[in-house]
């Protein structure tokens, strides 16, 4: 709230809590069971996130230097014009990106070729 954000809305059941329940809430209330389970998270949370974190770094590195890539969005990209300011706003890199093929046409067999571990 402290940069002119009116809200802010948090999804708790994966970084946060270290779990994902299909019966976590009922609306917006939060079962006592589960907040339980959420504090108890909370003591692993650094650990937690560390990983993720480490991961995205070694991506970023991975697509600036694919010949593939036209362009990449990234809070603490180096040569992001605002790195100062996402310095200033988060203590450690996020775990999401952006980025822009060269090839558009090759978006559909790059899509198909993902894979969950």
């Amino acid at each position: 709230m402290d940069f002119g954000i009116d809200s802010v809305i948090y999804s708790a059941t994966k970084y946060y809590a270290g779990f994902h329940n299909e019966y976590m809430t009922f609306g917006n209330i939060l079962a006592s069971q589960n907040a339980w389970l959420m504090l108890r998270s909370l003591r692993t949370l650094p650990i937690r996130l560390k990983q993720p974190s480490e991961n995205i770094q070694e991506t970023i590195q991975y697509l600036n230097n694919s010949p593939k890539i036209e362009r990449i969005w990234y809070p603490f990209q180096e040569s992001n014009p605002q790195l100062d300011i996402a310095h200033k706003q988060m203590k450690m890199p996020m775990f999401t990106i952006a980025f822009k093929k060269k090839n558009v046409s090759s978006i559909k067999k790059f899509c198909e070729s993902l894979q969950n571990f």
